[in-house]
């Protein structure tokens, strides 16, 4: 007998997944689980992938010819462009039999992605575990996230934007559009979208992933932080200084379930860093939690990101897990992708 490697449809979901979540922690299953849960819901199902490997059986009869699965993996392709490879594992038989085969699916992935067009790929992995498989073709830990949450404090007297002397204002996003085209209904005579550029800027300099950010702009950041689930336009905000400019943004998603307002992203320009902004935007989340009726702030931070971890931890966050990313850049993963990379080269 032997194998084929194929991409499957998603009703070989449930096939695939025990294979795929084999080794995973218990912690690593449930969130998988859970984010596949909502990616479902939202009818997002077209951004998972399933690649697997299948035994060939063709020396039975056609009638009892059956697809045995065994190794899978399960992508998602997000809306900022990546592929987040959520699981990829081997049946620990076919393993003895087939020792190559997890790493000729893993390759197969990868062919996969950059034939979709995918630039870069992501796996998140429990904090501390060496991935040698996902080292041995490639990829590199690329970054410590802690997940940290906080109670929501009681609110003080300051109300964000409410012209209480404060140099710096809190307004929703689109009236801050509105008002710096010059136009609150049509937008589109104008060129380019601010929000974007203001977003943008906001990552120069950025100490959040700095291996992530070539592959990352603001287009891309926003359309994955819009398919989060509870997104809601009207918790997206822009700081606004002195004149019109916008030198910063908040883009909270609020989780009604749970009772939780996710700090979605937070960044400044560059010119404005250091001014203490940082805690008056922490500051501008608890009041509008604590008006929204929520319970709870949470956020992920850089584990390299020394400055914004001091931050929180100042402000009362506590650490409630941690994950490395592993990934890299599409055309350095793999065999047949570093091969054809240097193909070009010499073309």
């Amino acid at each position: 007998m032997s194998w084929k490697i194929e991409q499957a449809s998603l009703r070989a979901l449930m096939e695939c997944l025990p294979i795929a979540l084999r080794s995973s922690t218990e912690q690593r299953r449930n969130l998988i689980m859970r984010g596949l849960a909502e990616i479902l819901e939202q009818g997002h199902g077209d951004r998972v992938q399933i690649v697997r490997a299948v035994m060939l059986q063709a020396n039975l009869p056609r009638a009892q010819r059956g697809k045995k699965t065994l190794a899978a993996g399960i992508v998602v392709l997000g809306g900022d462009g990546s592929g987040n490879l959520l699981a990829v594992d081997i049946d620990p038989i076919a393993n003895l039999r087939f020792p190559s085969l997890s790493g000729a699916l893993l390759e197969a992935i990868f062919a996969f992605l950059h034939e979709q067009g995918v630039p870069f790929l992501q796996a998140l992995r429990d904090a501390g575990e060496d991935q040698p498989l996902l080292r041995e073709h490639g990829c590199m830990p690329l970054a410590e996230l802690d997940y940290c949450v906080a109670a929501v404090a009681e609110p003080d007297t300051a109300v964000p934007g409410a012209g209480n002397g404060d140099l710096f204002e809190l307004l929703p996003y689109r009236r801050w559009v509105s008002e710096l085209r010059g136009d609150r209904g049509s937008l589109a005579n104008q060129k380019g979208d601010p929000f974007e550029q203001l977003v943008e800027a906001t990552f120069a300099g950025s100490l959040d992933f700095p291996a992530i950010a070539p592959y990352q702009t603001a287009p891309r950041a926003l359309r994955g932080y819009r398919e989060i689930t509870g997104h809601d336009p009207d918790w997206w905000f822009v700081v606004r200084g002195a004149g019109n400019e916008g030198d910063g943004c908040l883009l909270l998603t609020p989780k009604q379930e749970s009772q939780i307002v996710e700090i979605t992203y937070m960044g400044l320009i560059p010119a404005v860093r250091g001014k203490r902004l940082g805690e008056k935007l922490l500051r501008w989340t608890h009041q509008l939690a604590k008006a929204g009726g929520f319970e709870r702030i949470t956020l992920a931070v850089d584990r390299a990101n020394h400055p914004a971890r001091k931050l929180y931890t100042r402000n009362g966050f506590e650490i409630l897990f941690s994950e490395t990313v592993w990934g890299g850049a599409i055309e350095n993963l793999g065999g047949a992708a570093r091969a054809a990379k240097r193909s070009r080269r010499a073309a």
